[in-house]
């Protein structure tokens, strides 16, 4: 059982998110024909619901808040006083009922949507908790009591305001008991297992764990030396889809044992739309088919996605002929949808386009899918003129020794001869003198 508030996500969310029991497939051409005859949906015709936003004010015992659903819903604000301890409203993030919960099957995931979580009055006593309608609800709106294990809610409404006679169970319409924990993906906030325990929607009276109650009581139903953690369980809860308009709700709530809170959830059926368009290759010839891998994603009007229940981007595949068609939820005129096509490479994406969503059938879209021009490279430019470099000059060498004149110098010749003989004389003379 969650026992402190969840923390609240950072990231901008939309006054209600859009559901699915599973991400939209995004493959190939598979998928795209298979389009072709059933639209892709945000949400499922068995899961579609909106949830209102929460403000809270006042303190310990003297509790406000006051439930806003989007203008779709047609379902007028709901005021709250209670004289609980504390008074809450978790984000949805780690706290939710899933897809395949019963709630969820008939109103979607209520993952990331905001709740109450309400404890017993100050010194554990019994805490008084009041929903003020304030004008006819939509019919098969619904409401959701959570955590319900070691404590017990005490549930009458009236038609009326002056509560001159209490609804009977079969006019609150009761639906089932189960738990949340069950669900995949499994809560964050879920504790130890096993997931059995559920709350008993009480019709006659009866005694249980030495508590006598009353019919319209709602139960826990866990006992000490249960399974782990014993009295103190996670994601028991029991739904009501009332059947008849109300004026007042008034929720008695009392503790078994410990320090326990629980969670209210409200929630509205929501009229769908059908977005449906054409994407189109202005450049290509007649029926030439879309790309493959070609996708449409739903966006919010600042361009963040609209989330699915696994809080993907809900998006959905062009079949070959162009077509595309996406269900969602409706939005006011001042709150439009922004489609955007995502390409496959080598096109590109066209504008977003706006749509107004505020019918079961807004008009049709047509997107021009264009591809990416092919760019001729330039030619190449000449290089730029340059002055011819001097011939290579041959490296300095030094003049070779020029020649004799040609023709004799008979002087020179005649004194070298006797320069020679007489060289000769004087060495033979100291010879001829010995003999």
């Amino acid at each position: 059982m969650s026992r402190a508030p969840e923390a609240r996500t950072t990231a901008r969310r939309t006054r209600w998110m859009h559901r699915s029991a599973a991400a939209v497939a995004v493959a190939g051409l598979a998928s795209a024909l298979a389009l072709m005859t059933t639209p892709a949906s945000a949400v499922l015709p068995d899961q579609v619901g909106v949830f209102p936003t929460w403000s809270i004010a006042g303190g310990t015992g003297a509790h406000t808040a006051t439930a806003t659903f989007p203008p779709s819903a047609a379902f007028a604000p709901v005021t709250v006083t209670s004289n609980a301890t504390t008074v809450t409203g978790p984000s949805g993030v780690t706290g939710f009922l899933g897809a395949s919960t019963a709630f969820g099957q008939d109103f979607g995931s209520t993952k990331s949507q905001p709740y109450l979580n309400v404890s017993t009055a100050a010194g554990q006593t019994n805490a008084t908790t009041t929903l003020t309608f304030t004008g006819p609800q939509p019919d098969g709106w619904g409401f959701a009591l959570g955590d319900i294990d070691a404590d017990w809610v005490f549930v009458r409404a009236w038609a009326d305001p002056g509560r001159t006679t209490p609804l009977t169970s079969e006019q609150l319409g009761f639906q089932s008991a189960g738990n949340y924990c069950t669900n995949v993906p499994r809560p964050g906030s879920c504790g130890a297992g096993p997931y059995t325990d559920q709350p008993v929607w009480v019709t006659a009276p009866e005694t249980f764990d030495g508590v006598d109650y009353v019919p319209g009581t709602l139960r826990g139903n866990s006992l000490p030396g249960s399974p782990a953690p014993g009295l103190d369980t996670s994601g028991a809860y029991g739904w009501f889809k009332p059947t008849t308009d109300l004026a007042v709700i008034e929720l008695l709530y009392g503790a078994r044992s410990g320090f326990p809170i629980f969670q209210l959830w409200l929630a509205s059926p929501a009229p769908k739309a059908t977005i449906t368009g054409t994407v189109e290759l202005p450049d290509q010839s007649a029926g030439s088919p879309i790309p493959p891998d070609t996708l449409i994603q739903l966006n919010n009007q600042d361009g963040t996605p609209v989330l699915n229940a696994e809080e993907l981007p809900v998006q959905t595949p062009v079949a070959p002929d162009g077509t595309f068609a996406i269900e969602t939820e409706q939005r006011p005129v001042d709150d439009p949808y922004q489609l955007v096509v995502i390409p496959p490479p080598g096109y590109t994406a066209p504008p977003p386009i706006a749509v107004v969503a505020d019918s079961a059938a807004p008009a049709p879209v047509v997107f021009e899918l264009a591809a990416v021009p092919t760019e001729t490279p330039a030619p190449t430019p000449p290089p730029a003129d340059v002055d011819d470099p001097p011939a290579p000059q041959p490296a300095d060498v030094d003049d070779p020794p020029a020649l004799a004149e040609s023709g004799a110098d008979l002087r020179a010749a005649a004194w070298a001869v006797a320069v020679i003989m007489l060289g000769m004389a004087l060495v033979a003379a100291p010879r001829l003198r010995r003999h």
